[in-house]
């Protein structure tokens, strides 16, 4: 399905104000209003959150449906690369792919030898991470191919496969930028 991006432009704040009067004036939350008050008044999260999936809805530009692993994947990805403003079928395909391989597939590929250039399991992972990089969308002018390769490497590894929460991902992450800059330090 394929969604028109000028339908999706509803403002938030009116589509939640529409949630909010459908919620409190339903007969059966009438009864359990002061019960349910503390909720009403901290629409902050459910705002972000119905962001979140419009936003999602609108980057998806060919219009399929995506895993779980590959919306926390999205939102990664779009922290360390803020030009980038959707991505196709082609995406989310080589994304599930890439899922099958073997980690340490992955670690090879980022730091490649010359005896393991050649080994099968990190040519299919070079491929899938090819297909990943292609079916991605930036505004402006593109990182190169080996930027990207490299950043879905990471956090694919860094993520555990995407088996973790967003929150968790970005503290290995942190720690990871900052053991490296101990170790660069140290080499000073």
């Amino acid at each position: 399905m394929k969604y028109d991006e000028e339908k999706l432009k509803i403002k938030t704040e009116e589509l939640l104000n529409d949630f909010r009067n459908i919620w409190v004036n339903t007969d059966e939350f009438k009864v359990k209003a002061s019960e349910y008050a503390k909720e009403i008044e901290d629409w902050s999260s459910d705002s972000e959150s119905i962001a979140s999936i419009i936003s999602i809805l609108s980057e998806n530009i060919d219009g399929i449906g995506e895993s779980e692993e590959f919306i926390r994947f999205w939102k990664l990805f779009k922290m360390k690369h803020d030009k980038v403003k959707g991505f196709r079928k082609m995406a989310i395909d080589s994304f599930e792919g890439l899922m099958k391989e073997e980690i340490e597939d992955l670690q090879k590929a980022i730091d490649p030898s010359e005896e393991k250039r050649y080994d099968r399991g990190m040519q299919r992972v070079i491929m899938q991470l090819r297909g990943m990089t292609r079916g991605l969308e930036f505004h402006g002018l593109r990182p190169q191919d080996s930027v990207i390769m490299y950043t879905i490497t990471g956090l694919t590894i860094y993520s555990n496969m995407f088996t973790e929460t967003i929150e968790e991902i970005i503290k290995r992450l942190n720690w990871n930028e900052e053991q490296s800059e101990e170790l660069i330090e140290l080499e000073q």
